[in-house]
């Protein structure tokens, strides 16, 4: 307790707030208009004790190890120089995928237990490859196993939303000379009824046909002959335009 003679400071006009924990403090120092950052901190786990006490033995020993492969992780982001060299059949870059197979988006999944949209998508590439004549008989090979399904992340590829396709489609070919290695995607199918909307009707087939029939090779002959294409430098480009430019541009 200060005397009479002690010198009592004066306390600030103004107050800057760091709040860790419930943004309900944070949102209350914001209405009485002082400047607050709000850090999203949760409990671990959601407090589940044999679930932290995992996570403490895992990050423990592994500590070291998950730093120094997190540190990798940036390094080949910030070095890496993937640029588009051309576009080809799924069937060519993925050796592997032999015979009657989709890869589909996600981890691995049965037909059964896929979600109606991915379900659909399926059943339009197996008829645009020309394994079935209609959606209903795509649905019955898919459904016994007939045709199979596997991850495209397991192959060094990556699709869309609710996306399957067949070895018929183009995928771009993209490789990163820094590391030494190469990646695929499918050519985006456009807007409006297609298959990575999850769309089954004659439309979104004829659109698959069209990508594999016309789309993919004109693309891979104007690859070709331009050369390599930027992709990060094309993505930055997009960045800068912003979401005023996105607006106007339609989706291909």
């Amino acid at each position: 307790m200060s005397t009479s003679g002690d010198h009592v400071p004066d306390l600030p006009e103004t107050a800057r707030v760091v709040n860790v924990g419930l943004s309900s403090f944070a949102d209350a120092v914001a209405r009485q208009g002082f400047e607050v950052v709000d850090v999203d901190w949760r409990i671990p786990a959601g407090g589940d004790h044999a679930v932290v006490a995992a996570l403490a033995r895992l990050y423990g020993p592994k500590g070291a190890l998950i730093e120094a492969a997190n540190a990798e992780v940036v390094r080949r982001l910030e070095t890496g120089a993937p640029k588009a060299v051309g576009v080809r059949p799924t069937a060519e870059v993925v050796p592997d995928l032999d015979g009657t197979a989709l890869l589909h988006c996600g981890p691995p999944v049965g037909y059964a237990d896929a979600v109606d949209p991915l379900r659909r998508s399926m059943r339009a590439a197996v008829v645009a490859e020309g394994w079935a004549g209609d959606v209903a008989e795509a649905d019955r090979l898919l459904a016994r196993g007939r045709v199979a399904l596997e991850p495209a992340n397991h192959h060094d590829a990556c699709v869309p939303m609710v996306t399957a396709i067949g070895p018929s489609q183009p995928m771009w070919v993209v490789e990163n000379a820094a590391g030494g290695n190469r990646a695929f995607a499918p050519v985006n199918q456009g807007p409006g009824e297609t298959a990575w909307f999850g769309r089954e009707t004659p439309a979104a087939i004829e659109r698959l046909r069209f990508l594999a029939a016309v789309a993919g090779p004109l693309l891979d002959l104007a690859v070709r002959s331009h050369g390599p294409i930027d992709v990060v430098g094309i993505a930055a480009q997009g960045l800068q335009m912003g979401t005023s430019a996105s607006r106007r541009a339609p989706t291909c």
